[in-house]
């Protein structure tokens, strides 16, 4: 029971962690302002072409990220600081709601798909930084596996979500989308927190 408890712990957290920094509801807000002119196809190929982009940024960098930080000598240390400082801009931004500040005449339709939908509103710097931070901080292929499977489930989750965007509006109404980017803001202000503080514990005894 012990380590079955603590399986479940280690996918919630990272399951949930990615949930915070997607944040599914407040994408398919946006996703809904960047197609408002699009066609009803039109819309399903976006969202199956950005959920399958962003799970492969996602799953490459979590097999490749450390490698990456190796041969430009960056350590871990380095990456968790900085990872912790986008977390607090994209946290800071949900709390004044400034990431919403899109609008679909900026971009073209073909482009919408890589970006601002896989990057970075899906597979950002934030969630890509939450990736190799976890796999950095949890060697062993059990850890591999329960993060691979929250961020397949969390791109399940974004297509659904943004499959029935018109419905999760129509539900949570514009009040309801504030409350919940702020309620993701201020967990996401933890986490950040969290990952300047280990960034900072990893780079001390390097420094003397």
């Amino acid at each position: 029971m012990i380590i079955e408890s603590s399986v479940f712990n280690f996918f919630m957290y990272a399951f949930i962690s990615l949930f915070v920094i997607i944040n599914p509801f407040s994408t398919a807000s946006i996703f809904l302002t960047l197609t408002e002119d699009s066609k009803k196809e039109e819309k399903k190929e976006i969202i199956k072409g950005a959920t399958v982009i962003s799970t492969i940024i996602l799953m490459f960098f979590g097999v490749t990220g450390l490698y990456l930080f190796k041969f430009f000598g960056i350590t871990i240390g380095a990456f968790k600081i900085a990872g912790g400082i986008i977390l607090m801009k994209i946290s800071l931004d949900l709390l004044k709601g400034e990431h919403r500040k899109l609008h679909h005449s900026h971009y073209e339709v073909d482009d919408i798909v890589i970006v601002p939908l896989s990057i970075p509103l899906i597979a950002g710097p934030g969630t890509i930084s939450t990736v190799v931070v976890m796999i950095s901080d949890n060697p062993g292929f059990n850890h591999y596996f329960l993060i691979f499977l929250a961020i397949l489930l969390n791109m399940l989750l974004i297509y659904f979500v943004l499959s029935k965007s018109e419905a999760v509006q129509s539900f949570f109404k514009e009040r309801g989308l504030r409350v919940i980017n702020k309620i993701m803001g201020i967990i996401l202000t933890a986490l950040s927190v969290q990952f300047f503080i280990n960034g900072i514990k990893d780079i001390l005894p390097l420094m003397f």
